[in-house]
This record gives structure tokens, sequence and C-alpha cells, in this order.
């Protein structure tokens, strides 16, 4: 995972000391704030901003999308049940159907993915749910 550090970060010794320590696959700076992306097979996901860039260029995402993006990626290589993707993203008292699941995954695939029908990052698993793979 390459990561780029903001030009106002107090100890750039520091930070490179820090970077390594990861959380779940997500660095543990993040959780602490600092402005710090992480990128993925050209995919760059900013916590913060909560903006994603696909190879430099921004990637617009409505924010039921980001949330999943976000989710799935927080859990690189697990399989994330459909109904756990569901109540996280939509709520138990959500009156969406299942198949919002299954729709806003192919918009994000066809969104992030560099072939839509071929997906790398999202996966299906099928009769259980999907999983991100990192690439």
């Amino acid at each position: 995972m390459q990561m780029h550090y903001h030009p106002s970060f107090p100890s750039t010794a520091l930070i490179r000391l820090i970077v390594h320590v990861k959380c779940n696959g997500i660095l543990c700076l993040l959780q602490l704030g600092f402005k710090i992306s992480a990128c993925q097979g050209g995919l760059t996901i900013d916590k913060n901003a909560r903006k994603v860039y696909r190879d430099g260029q921004a990637v617009e995402l409505n924010v039921k999308e980001y949330e999943l993006l976000l989710l799935l990626a927080e859990n690189p290589g697990r399989t994330l049940h459909k109904e756990y993707l569901f109540d996280r993203i939509w709520g138990m008292d959500s009156f969406s159907e299942n198949q919002t699941l299954t729709v806003h995954i192919r918009m994000l695939r066809n969104k992030i993915e560099e072939n839509p029908r071929a997906p790398r990052r999202i996966q299906t698993v099928w009769g259980v749910g999907y999983r991100y793979e990192e690439i």
C-alpha cells in the first residue's frame, strides 16, 4: 500500500515509522485523524475528504456507494455477508429491498473497476456476499 503524506505533518520520520502499523487493513493514522490516503492498485480513498480517485481522476460516488466501498476496503480479503452489508449501509429498519445492494455493487463496479464485467476488486461470493481484493 502506497501512502501520500500531507506537507503539514510535524515529523515525516515519525509518520513513516507509524505508517507501517496497520489495523485491519486500514492504517491506525486514519483513526487518529491524520490526513492520509490509502492507495491500492490505482484506487485512492481519502477518508477525511470522503473522496475516491482512480488513477488520479476523481470518481463521483453517491453517499451509499462511498460507504459501501469504504466498508469493503476496510475489510480486504474478508467475505462480508449480504445481510451485514445491507444492515450497515441502509440500516435494519430500512424500507429498501435487498436488490438495492446488488444494484449499488454494480454501479460501484462500473465506476472503480477497469472491466466491470470481470471485476478484480469487488468479488462476488455466490450465495454469501462480497469480498474486496487489494490489487
